[in-house]
């Protein structure tokens, strides 16, 4: 993940009736030396009314590119450190009269070549309209520096780029021509986001579908400099007639077996099957069908590569890996085809017939309730579907059936039974019994081209000991996406008295950190009115429990950009106690694509029972999350922290009900896809053997207490972790 400074805008006072605002970032193309130097950046901000809050933010800066300082007119009072890298955030806690101009300075390393682009430059202006809190984000263009060595030429264009309307199933070529001196390098995009291996004078597209269209432009560079082409436009339109090879085709695997595949109007597909003779499940998302019926796709891959079968079975190692699978289909309707290397047929006779159960017909995918395994649903408009599990060592599969209130039952299966139902909204939940386990398994999903809530984070609380001279109580949180988000940030002392807590902290004090610099501060919630007035009101709205006046709680209701921070409950005197560390998402509720709470890690003493760290969390949206949590001791000391808890021991609590436990990852059901996913969140690796605990498994949406002790009543340093896993 990008480091971001955390923008921290503090309100200014309540404001009525903003109106249009605008950025402006000069100079928006500029050539450089390929020697290493500074550049300076101006920025102004212009706006009307009374703004609460404004902050200025570059979501991606070029490799190895510094910040160094801040000047001009109205330099904001918030602005990255020195040295900073990856995505630059500013911010005014003061807010001067319009226009607010400030410059930048920023440092580029010697021997540069291509062009360096600045990109995901906005700015955020927040402000009070009759009452309630909205927020305006502005965009402004790109930051291109071209590198220039001494005689060489920059590129030019001579031909540019032509767009086209296209049909579904269509095909274009954009070309363009240059002239420079060489080597030229070409970058085609799409929506101004770089298309992969996209690198050639010319961009074929072919068999298009409607996710083909948008603005298409190329950059071409040298070592002299870059230019950006015009743009082309390429428009797609549905067919008015049908893709003729639409439809959910059901068929049999070379060596028994089921499988489905489900062909779109679009021309995109999915296919889901069990292999008898192999036992693996086959599913492919990303299929395609051209205008010739001709299929092509690869196999996602489980999660038990080169691990050795269930008792009986083959290894998995030579299951596992990159599979193709490639089939056509004839004018008659009929599908042929195989998968390689595997060297499993496939065929059907053609497409199901509609028996009125179209509302129960499409692609579903689920996930298992407080474990890690996947199932996947291709149900045919005739009842008739697929389903194919991956829990751990097992994947396994059967042929269903789906009756006319959404029951599901299996028809056929070899060593499993599913069992379930369809509900209102898309959402599929399935009950599997493996043959060789024996113990169900539910699983929770969502029909694929259902448009739905995104589960992710939404907030986070963690408890234990700290203040005095004892060792504080850390919590860490990372804010993923392109945009600033609300956060209501807390420290609870004594209001824990009020559900029979004992030996709370008297007094609490919440501090912020990013990148080791304090950037807020709080103490008494209630000491500023107006701030405590809409923290209590926000707190409300996430379902946070409201703290009493006079209380000596710690609150703060601030708007942070993406990247990673650091809050420490801390202690206004010398006492010490429990206290209670929460974040809470005020934004919730708003889109935004990746823009959210990717992950939570809490740093304190922990001990066996209620010397236990404790860290809740809340999922949201509608169906399962996948999460990994760990519980670290022994791991710590790589980093140099002393009297490390020795031995761990995690639970996740729904309510009063453990749903997971783990002592030792290793002793874990999966812990070659803990590992995998530890990698993929950017976590830092633990002993193979160690005593450090690890669960992955997807959480339905509800509230989760996860806690961390010491085995055979050890005590230590210890660090509780929460990641979303994409």
């Amino acid at each position: 993940m990008k480091s971001a400074l955390g923008a921290l805008l503090l309100a200014a006072g309540l404001a009525v009736g903003a109106g249009a605002q605008s950025v402006s970032v000069t100079p928006v193309a500029a050539t450089i030396g390929t020697s290493a130097g500074t550049v300076t950046i101006a920025v102004t901000l212009t706006y009307s009314g009374t703004m609460s809050s404004i902050g200025f933010q570059i979501g991606g800066v070029p490799l190895n590119w510094t910040y160094v300082s801040k000047g001009g007119a109205n330099p904001p009072e918030v602005a990255p450190f020195p040295g900073e890298m990856g995505a630059f955030g500013f911010a005014y806690t003061t807010i001067p009269a319009s226009p607010a101009r400030f410059e930048f300075t920023v440092a580029h390393p010697a021997g540069l070549a291509g062009s360096q682009l600045f990109t995901g430059l906005s700015a955020i202006f927040r402000y009070s309209e009759n009452g309630i809190s909205r927020q305006q984000q502005v965009s402004s263009a790109n930051l291109v520096f071209s590198p220039v060595a001494t005689g060489a030429s920059a590129p030019s264009l001579t031909a540019q780029p032509a767009g086209a309307a296209l049909a579904v199933g269509g095909s274009h070529t954009l070309a363009v021509t240059a002239s420079g001196t060489a080597p030229l390098t070409y970058q085609w995009r799409r929506n101004g986001v770089a298309i992969e291996g996209a690198t050639a004078s010319q961009f074929a597209l072919s068999n298009v579908s409607t996710s083909a269209a948008g603005s298409y432009t190329v950059i071409v560079a040298n070592a002299a400099g870059s230019v950006l082409s015009s743009a082309a436009t390429i428009t797609v339109a549905e067919s008015a007639a049908r893709f003729p090879f639409s439809g959910v085709y059901m068929g049999s695997l070379g060596g028994g077996g089921p499988f489905a595949l489900l062909v779109r109007d679009d021309r995109t597909a999915a296919f889901v099957g069990y292999s008898n003779s192999a036992r693996k499940a086959v599913v492919a998302l990303g299929v395609s069908v051209d205008s010739a019926g001709r299929v092509v796709g690869r196999i996602t891959p489980g999660f038990t590569t080169a691990v050795q079968g269930a008792p009986g079975e083959p290894s998995r190692a030579g299951l596992e890996g990159d599979h193709a699978l490639a089939g056509v289909l004839g004018s008659d309707g009929a599908l042929t085809g195989s998968i390689e290397p595997l060297g499993i047929s496939f065929s059907a006779a053609g497409p199901a017939r509609s028996t009125g159960l179209e509302r129960y017909a499409g692609f579903y995918r689920a996930g298992s309730a407080g474990g890690s395994g996947r199932a996947y649903a291709l149900i045919a408009p005739s009842g008739e579907g697929v389903i194919a599990v991956l829990n751990g060592p097992i994947e396994d599969g059967s042929r269903v059936m789906v009756d006319s209130a959404g029951k599901i039952a299996t028809v056929q299966g070899l060593s499993a039974t599913s069992s379930g139902e369809i509900r209102a909204g898309g959402i599929i939940a399935l009950d599997y019994v493996s043959g060789s386990v024996g113990s169900a398994v539910s699983f929770l999903g969502v029909e694929t081209s259902v448009v739905r809530s995104p589960e992710k984070l939404l907030n986070i609380s963690s408890r234990s000991r700290t203040g005095g001279t004892g060792d504080s109580l850390i919590a860490g949180f990372v804010l993923g996406g392109g945009a600033s988000r609300r956060l209501l940030l807390r420290v609870i002392g004594p209001g824990l008295g009020a559900f029979g807590v004992e030996g709370v902290l008297p007094a609490a004090r919440l501090e912020l950190y990013r990148s080791g610099q304090l950037v807020a501060s709080a103490n008494d919630w209630d000491e500023v009115q107006a701030k405590a007035a809409e923290s209590a009101v926000v707190a409300s709205q996430v379902g946070a429990f409201a703290l009493k006046p006079g209380s000596r709680d710690a609150a703060l209701l601030v708007e942070l950009l993406p990247g990673a921070y650091t809050m420490v409950a801390a202690s206004q005197t010398s006492g010490a106690g429990i206290a209670l560390v929460e974040a809470y998402d005020a934004d919730g509720n708003r889109s935004g694509g990746g823009d959210r709470l990717v992950n939570i890690a809490t740093r304190a003493r922990a001990g066996s029972g209620d010397a236990a760290l404790i860290a809740g969390f809340v999922v949201s949206g509608s169906v399962p999350k996948q999460l990994l949590i760990r519980g670290v001791g022994p791991g710590l000391a790589q980093f140099g922290v002393e009297d490390v808890l020795s031995q761990t021991e995690l639970s996740v609590f729904s309510g009063e009900r453990i749903i997971a436990r783990n002592v030792g990852w290793g002793n874990a059901p999966e812990p070659a896809a803990i590992s995998a996913a530890a990698a993929k969140v950017g976590a830092f690796g633990l002993a193979a053997r160690g005593a450090d605990s690890a669960l992955l498994a997807f959480f339905p949406p509800g509230a989760y207490t996860a806690q961390l002790a010491g085995a055979g009543n050890s005590a230590g340093n210890a660090l509780i972790e929460v990641y979303e896993v994409p």
